[in-house]
């Protein structure tokens, strides 16, 4: 039983990875962050099929190994390559030409970067444009879940350098 525990958990993740490499090449970043979160939904939904009529137990446990391969990949793999600025230099970089600042400039710039970061933000729905100011549209998502844990972290970590 402990095996068909992991080929469920891990087979949805599979399913994941694989939907994930398969269609992201194709969309606009703006749609990034919300196709993980129906990829991830999809992955879940197949997990919970294909243990419908099992014990409670069973679902819960492949579930958990789906979610939380799925939440490794994403914040060990994925998320450091799309974010990461240091990654992104070191991918323009990756040829054997080698390339000038104007050249890296170009393609790769803090108004560039910004423009990204802004688009993916719009399309996740996590903030807002009225056409002069950007708003935070939610109250809470699991972004700001870990920039709470990472600010009261940060405070507690300083108050024992005292």
């Amino acid at each position: 039983m402990d095996i068909f525990i992991l080929q469920i958990g891990f087979g949805c993740f599979i399913v994941f990875f694989l939907l994930h490499v398969l269609l992201f090449r194709f969309l606009a970043s703006e749609w990034i962050l919300r196709s993980i979160q129906i990829l991830f939904l999809l992955g879940l939904m197949i997990n919970f099929w294909l243990s419908w009529g099992l014990e409670w137990e069973i679902v819960f446990l492949s579930c958990l190994i789906y979610g939380l391969s799925s939440f490794v990949y994403i914040l060990c793999v994925f998320g450091p390559y799309e974010t990461s600025v240091r990654l992104r230099v070191l991918s323009l970089l990756d040829s054997n030409q080698g390339k000038s600042l104007e050249e890296i400039l170009d393609q790769y710039n803090s108004q560039s970067i910004l423009e990204v970061r802004l688009s993916r933000l719009l399309g996740a729905q996590d903030i807002v444009y009225d056409g002069q100011f950007y708003y935070c549209s939610k109250k809470f998502n699991a972004f700001f879940l870990i920039d709470s844990i990472a600010r009261w972290l940060n405070k507690f970590i300083q108050s024992r350098n005292l």
